[in-house]
């Protein structure tokens, strides 16, 4: 059964900012040292900023009191208010070596929007599904500000007394840092309470190749598995333990969607976009990046495990089954 960690025992202490996002609330997590971090930095609103103010304050202490800002990836609900933070407390900032190369694209409009056009029409999407989604998409560059990283860590180094553990998938930067002496954990978009992350989809690297988000994630959440933890601060939602029960409900969340895909499949074919318009019949356009990458990461699961295969159709792909008897 999963539950609350005791937090008379831990000192770690959750701040909920608004975003502007359908997926609500993110979690900042204030340690009070030594040395005193903030996991994470929300979203880049005046909002968050408030909230982010007035919980600090709840515990008596203010953003000059900030040491480190640690992050567990580069989405923009976390890193948000990173230039903030650091302006009022002088704090250094530690994120895995893998967000530097993602920043300059995150914070690149022209080279969103030509990623995402490529990525969902190669995937069957329509024209006019992917300019509604692009056109959303772009209401919300205001929002981007790079953040500065001061120091770039690695698997298996440390932050004062947390452990990094780089666990790619929800994004290709997820980072868990467990603490080495209480055994609790700082999960980001890794791990969340009841909720299955989305692994996004990947954009284009200068070599045409695009990593298989789905097929890492599940990678990660093995590696989770066998870590000694004793209770999961996510980047949404309520903190919990049993930190196995939870990785064996994602990964049986994601064998029992890709049997349902598996199904679906006709020996003709089908896009992902066909695929995704069957699992979310309701779909709005701002939804459709979302959609699409659960649809394509469990197709791509199973094209790893040998039981479908893909071709190139008039530039879109297509996935069929396997026969059984090949």
């Amino acid at each position: 059964m999963i539950q609350e960690p005791p937090w008379d025992v831990i000192r770690l202490h959750p701040i909920p900012t608004p975003t502007v996002f359908p997926v609500g609330p993110a979690n900042v997590y204030f340690y009070p040292g030594p040395p005193a971090i903030l996991f994470d930095a929300g979203t880049n609103t005046e909002e968050a900023f408030q909230a982010l103010c007035d919980g600090l304050t709840r515990l008596g202490v203010n953003l000059a009191d900030i040491e480190n800002v640690v992050l567990t990836h580069h989405h923009l609900d976390h890193v948000g208010l990173v230039g903030r933070i650091k302006a009022s407390s002088g704090a250094r900032v530690f994120a895995h070596e893998s967000v530097p190369a993602q920043l300059p694209f995150l914070f690149n409009a022209r080279q969103i929007q030509q990623q995402i056009r490529k990525v969902l029409l190669e995937l069957g999407a329509p024209v006019s599904n992917v300019d509604a989604l692009v056109e959303e998409r772009m209401k919300y560059h205001w929002l981007y500000e790079p953040p500065q990283i001061d120091e770039v860590v690695q698997d298996g180094s440390t932050i004062g007394p947390f452990e990094v553990h780089f666990r790619p998938g929800h994004s290709p930067t997820d980072t868990v840092f467990v603490h080495a002496g209480q055994r609790w954990a700082v999960t980001g978009d890794h791990l969340i309470h009841k909720v299955t992350p989305s692994p996004l989809l990947r954009r284009y690297d200068d070599n045409g190749q695009r990593e298989k988000s789905l097929v890492q994630y599940y990678e990660s959440l093995m590696r989770t598995r066998e870590l000694s933890i004793t209770g999961c601060f996510a980047g949404h939602g309520s903190p919990f333990t049993d930190h196995r029960h939870a990785v064996d409900t994602t990964l049986q969340h994601i064998q029992k969607r890709c049997a349902r895909l598996l199904k679906l499949l006709s020996p003709q074919g089908l896009t992902p976009y066909e695929m995704t318009s069957h699992l979310f019949p309701r779909m709005a356009d701002v939804m459709l990046y979302y959609c699409l990458s659960t649809t394509t990461g469990h197709l791509e699961l199973l094209e790893t495990q040998g039981l479908v295969f893909t071709e190139r159709r008039d530039g879109v792909t297509r996935y069929f089954p396997v026969s059984p008897s090949a």
